[in-house]
């Protein structure tokens, strides 16, 4: 339920120096006004702060086709030599246009035996497309006997290695 005290805090938040709270704080006026001004103008300048920038990318998948405007920005992103950042522009060109199209060959590229590589895997998933020149790496992934990924303490249920082989095997079926 939007209140005026609500989108005024939210809205005093969108100015703050943390760029996480300005950028969770402007994406939630969004939800909550339906304008998506404020959004558009903070996410511009988090984008262009040459900063962490998939950190803050992530947020826009509530915003959808209302962060269009952003596009050239994200389209740039694609090209970045950070993975995470490429991987997470490739995400949101998604969420705004709904088209795989762009996403799909940066995801593709960036699938492997990594943290990041899983997390591609897993987004190229969410595209409902498996490219045939991924295919052999993701037989490899799916029955392999070692392990491929190493341990880390945000893993959750079970070793990344059992994910990387479900998601692998997932994108198998896609054809």
């Amino acid at each position: 339920m939007s209140t005026p005290e609500l989108t005024d805090l939210l809205l005093e938040a969108t100015r703050s120096t943390d760029a996480s709270l300005r950028a969770a704080a402007t994406v939630a006026h969004h939800r909550l006004t339906g304008d998506p001004e404020t959004a558009l103008r903070t996410y511009e300048e988090l984008l262009s702060s040459g900063g962490q920038s998939h950190w803050y990318l992530s947020g826009l998948e509530p915003m959808g086709a209302a962060a269009a405007p952003l596009l050239p920005r994200i389209e740039s992103l694609l090209e970045s030599g950070h993975d995470w950042t490429r991987k997470a522009a490739a995400e949101a060109h998604h969420w705004i246009t709904g088209s795989p199209d762009r996403a799909v060959p940066v995801l593709a590229d960036l699938v492997g035996t990594s943290p990041v590589g899983l997390s591609a895997l897993k987004s190229l998933a969410t595209t409902g497309r498996s490219p045939a020149e991924l295919h052999p790496s993701l037989d490899a992934y799916a029955s392999s006997p070692k392990r491929l990924l190493t341990d880390t303490p945000f893993s959750g249920q079970g070793h990344p290695d059992e994910e990387l082989r479900t998601v692998a095997r997932l994108l198998l079926t896609m054809g």
